[in-house]
Parts: C-alpha cells; sequence; structure tokens
C-alpha cells in the first residue's frame, strides 16, 4: 500500500449543513528519499472547485508531465494527457467537480 500523507486542518468555524468552505494552501515537500515522481490527490467521496498545481525548481525540471487519473491508490495509470510548463516552471490543472477517483500529476525526469 502506498504511503498516505494526511493533515487535519481546522476551519475557524463548524460549517452547517450544505455551508462550503474554501481552503487554500501550499506545501514545500523534502523527503529524506526521493520519492515517486508525482503529485497526486485521493477523493474518497466528492469535492467541488479541485484545483491542483505543482511547481518545479528552475534547476531541476522534468522531461515530460502528464496529467494522470489512477486506477485506485495503489493501481496504475489509467488516464494521462501531456501537460506542458508554464512560465513560472508549473503545471496546473482545475476540475469543477471530482468523484472517488485519484488525479494528479506524474512526471519523468
Amino acid at each position: 500500500m502506498a504511503e498516505l500523507f494526511v493533515v487535519d486542518m481546522l476551519l475557524a468555524k463548524p460549517l452547517t449543513a450544505g455551508e462550503t468552505a474554501t481552503l487554500e494552501y501550499s506545501a514545500s515537500l523534502h523527503y529524506p528519499a526521493p520519492p515517486p515522481p508525482e503529485f497526486r490527490r485521493i477523493v474518497q467521496s466528492s469535492v467541488e472547485n479541485l484545483d491542483i498545481r505543482v511547481e518545479f525548481h528552475p534547476g531541476k525540471l522534468p522531461g515530460n508531465v502528464v496529467w494522470a487519473v489512477w486506477d485506485g491508490m495503489d493501481g496504475p495509470i489509467v488516464e494521462r494527457e501531456n501537460v506542458a510548463l508554464d512560465s513560472q516552471f508549473a503545471v496546473h490543472r482545475y476540475l469543477r467537480l471530482a468523484e472517488k477517483t485519484v488525479v494528479g500529476f506524474h512526471w519523468d525526469w
């Protein structure tokens, strides 16, 4: 089973039924050993307005980046779409709705 990283995020106040909140966060990741060349999100039920952006260090740019859909948390990539880095060395994807899926970016050095 793949490692799963989870972070608890406290809201300023509890949400009532049907109420929504926008969460924006930034993560700088540092590992003792190189992780797989990917960044993905697991959606266990559904989420609206999923926005994923991965920025690469200008001195360590990937050779190829794809937007990917995995077959579950531990499964292979089942869909892929080539994407290009923007002027800030980043890739970006917005999904209006994501349901029971694993999506993100995968790259080759």
